[in-house]
């Protein structure tokens, strides 16, 4: 901007009166100290080869710094997340928007940089919402298939909700857990270990509880309590 000031041809006015005459006159004696300040400038400048070797690895290192490649090799394997990236892409952008080196090198080419910063936020935001979809994708499918040497498909969760939510506290969460068992293996199928093993999975999964007894026979343990308790599980976790 102040070479191209400079550089521009003399202007005339037409005079009407004494203070349009000092305008004209305060800018040219204004030029002409500016051009000769610019002239010892560049003549300084010019002798200083290091000022001149660190302004353009600055200018080479900002250009690299903010460029998709530069932020892509910064974050390549600096984080554990996709969270993390976009952290580190947004307080980029930030110093992007307040470097004042950055306007003063490259002028308007910075929006170019900002509009690619933000298109790769944009991609990162996302590979966040599809990885947040996938993991749930995941934690559904391991919780609908856990422990499958003991449950069948969402065998566990039915079980476990029950164990959460209808376990009766004192001495009958073993006829509580004698009726879960025999429902869900003998009607539902929803069980296909035999109880030595279901026994063994209790203890590892339910540590707190004392250890299991001698599943008791239907007729002691099938009440209407336990049934709708049931029913009422399968309702909740979506089963039929």
């Amino acid at each position: 901007m102040l070479l191209s000031f400079l550089e521009t041809e003399e202007c005339y006015f037409e005079v009407i009166d004494n203070r349009l005459a000092e305008r004209v006159e305060y800018v040219t004696l204004l030029k002409v100290n500016l051009r000769k300040s610019y002239e010892v400038f560049n003549y300084f400048f010019k002798q200083d080869q290091e000022e001149q070797e660190r302004i353009l690895f600055t200018i080479k290192n900002l250009r690299w710094m903010y460029s998709r490649e530069g932020i892509l090799k910064q974050i390549g394997g600096l984080f554990e997340s996709v969270e993390e990236e976009l952290s580190y892409i947004s307080n980029l952008l930030q110093d992007l928007k307040s470097d004042a080196n950055f306007v003063l090198f490259f002028g308007k080419e910075r929006d170019i940089f900002e509009a690619k910063i933000n298109q790769l936020l944009a991609e990162k935001s996302a590979e966040k919402a599809l990885l947040s979809i996938q993991g749930k994708i995941k934690e559904n499918y391991d919780e609908v298939n856990s422990h499958p040497d003991i449950f069948k498909p969402n065998g566990f969760r039915l079980f476990n909700f029950l164990m959460k939510n209808h376990l009766t506290s004192g001495k009958g969460w073993q006829s509580d857990v004698s009726f879960f068992y025999r429902v869900m293996e003998e009607r539902d199928q929803l069980i296909h270990a035999k109880q030595k093993r279901f026994k063994e999975f209790l203890a590892d999964e339910y540590p707190y509880l004392e250890p299991m007894g001698k599943f008791k026979v239907w007729n002691d343990i099938n009440t209407e309590k336990r049934r709708q308790a049931y029913l009422s599980a399968k309702s909740a976790i979506g089963l039929k």
